[in-house]
């Protein structure tokens, strides 16, 4: 497979980031084409790689609202509730290691981390401060090792380049140019479901609204259409990279597009510049009422897919116009803190077994005797089932060590209350 800097037209035989800055590619080889079978894997003829590894993604829904004139794409039905599914399937089904590292604010890594579990492969998921602890939840089920690197995305590029060449691993991060190839197959849904005249993305890095141009561009190539839908893109008002550059961002509720310094932002601005497009912003009021207006339709999007929502109510544009409804609202809220089928009592001892092992009665003085011993006991069992803590006898006692995946739960856990 060859991968092309749209920019430079520079080549290359391995997933980086050009010299010249820009996301790469995968070089176009576009024949005669047959649409077959369901889901992401129907458009195989326009994919790069062959089906290995799958969970059904794609095949959502197009619903139409008559008292909102508007249509809703419905990403959350994809199998861990988000369009990143998409991209995961193609990047599984390309990895060749054992090991990926991906750089996520939160849904691309909660598909890594997904897909790579269905693989049996591992996941390194480099996550900053700001990711929604849902989203988080999710990482930590499928078993995936969590980095806490920087505030934002805009932290993550170097390190999981750096963690990629040093350990060999498979980077999964959103500029693998599979991304945009998973991500292209709304585009090909879309033109099978309908025609519209307006299209409402949201824009963190870029990358989503230039994969859906890459798709239409596609079929713009093999004759289905004449004409590309005028390509919206939509950014909060407290982070709008796409139309003030120079702005110094602020925080934003809808963290899926909190994004200083998109990666894509030239190509995007260049997809929705050939489309006849334009860029929007939106308040974090309006971001809010959105997502509670769309909850009472029946559909729960996070607050960075309810952009597109407000921006459909607030501009009424002309013609047919779709919203790319992104990603779940349930990735989005509190967890209560036993979720994990882990209580209080097991988090205390779990915290005192990561200072130093011991042996049961050591642990329950330390936890102050608030229970009686043999409870203690049970809640070992209990965290030795989930593979948190080890055993071994010395003498006549038993101790107990807090295992890499007692460590990791800590970690996670003490982002999570």
């Amino acid at each position: 497979m060859v991968f092309i800097c749209p920019k430079c037209n520079k080549e290359y035989d391995y997933i980086t980031i050009c010299k010249c800055g820009s996301p790469l590619v995968v070089k176009e080889d576009i024949t005669k084409v047959s649409f077959r079978g369901e889901g992401v894997w129907r458009y195989e003829d326009l994919l790069p790689v062959k089906k290995k590894i799958s969970l059904n993604e794609g095949d959502t829904p197009i619903i139409h609202f008559n008292d909102l004139d508007l249509y809703i794409k419905d990403e959350t039905r994809n199998p861990t509730g988000s369009f990143r599914d998409r991209a995961a399937t193609l990047i599984l089904s390309h990895c060749d290691r054992k090991r990926l590292a991906c750089g996520s604010n939160g849904n691309l890594g909660a598909s890594i981390a997904a897909y790579s579990a269905f693989a049996g492969k591992e996941s390194y998921l480099f996550v900053p401060k700001y990711v929604e602890r849902g989203k988080l939840l999710q990482m930590m089920m499928y078993n995936a090792r969590i980095i806490r690197v920087g505030e934002t995305v805009d932290d993550l590029l170097d390190p999981v380049q750096e963690s990629c060449r040093l350990n060999n691993f498979y980077d999964a991060s959103e500029y693998n140019p599979l991304s945009l190839e998973g991500q292209k197959t709304m585009a090909f849904e879309i033109f099978e479901k309908g025609e519209f005249d307006n299209m409402i993305i949201p824009v963190g890095n870029g990358g989503t609204i230039f994969s859906i141009y890459r798709g239409f561009s596609q079929l713009l190539k093999l004759e289905f259409i004449d004409k590309i839908p005028r390509l919206i893109g939509v950014q909060s008002e407290n982070c709008a990279p796409f139309t003030d550059k120079n702005a110094v961002a602020k925080k934003t509720e809808a963290l899926a597009i909190y994004v200083k310094k998109p990666l894509f932002r030239d190509l995007a601005i260049e997809a929705v510049k050939k489309s006849e497009g334009v860029f929007f912003k939106i308040s974090e009021e309006e971001i809010r009422e959105a997502q509670k207006i769309m909850a009472k339709k029946g559909i729960f999007c996070e607050l960075a897919s309810a952009t597109t929502i407000a921006a459909g109510l607030k501009y009424k544009l002309k013609g047919k116009t779709l919203c790319i409804v992104t990603g779940s609202g349930l990735k989005s809220f509190n967890i209560k803190k036993d979720y994990f089928g882990v209580t209080s009592t097991k988090i205390e001892i779990l915290r005192l077994l990561k200072e130093k092992e011991s042996y049961g009665y050591e642990i329950w003085k330390n936890l102050n005797k608030k229970m009686k011993i043999q409870a203690v006991y049970q809640h070992l069992n209990g965290l030795q089932e989930k593979n948190m803590i080890s055993s071994k006898k010395i003498g006549r006692k038993i101790y107990y060590t807090i295992t890499d995946k007692g460590k990791r739960f800590l970690e996670v856990y003490k982002e999570m209350i």
